[in-house]
């Protein structure tokens, strides 16, 4: 008798749909409990005047975010963009390791790489 496979063989593949809803949940929840509602906002709004990007394509433009985090938090981008991926590998039920190299970017591609 074959031995079962094991839990994490058993977790059904992840959408693409799926993977930004829950990217997107994670970077507003990271960044209003760092920083607050009042940030988050600000941060929309500074999306959509400059580069016409609304909260629902926050997940598909990761560039664009970092760029505009490291444009107001300099050094501190780093930190927020650690905690958004680390929420997000909570979100998504993978195991979070920081690795100094990776970018927000880097997180989110290894993410979708283990869940689909």
């Amino acid at each position: 008798m074959p031995s079962p496979a094991p839990l994490e063989n058993l977790r059904p593949p992840t959408s693409e749909l799926d993977l930004s809803e829950k990217l997107r949940a994670a970077i507003d929840e990271a960044i209003i409990d760092l920083l607050g509602r009042g940030v988050l906002e600000a941060l929309h709004e500074h999306l959509r005047d400059e580069y016409s990007v609304s909260p629902e394509e926050i997940p598909h433009r990761l560039d664009t975010l970092s760029e505009s985090l490291e444009l107001v938090f300099g050094e501190v981008a780093k930190t927020i963009e650690w905690a958004i991926a680390r929420d997000f590998y909570v979100k998504t039920g993978l195991e979070f390791v920081e690795n100094k190299e990776y970018g927000l970017r880097d997180y989110v591609e290894l993410a979708k790489k283990s869940t689909m």
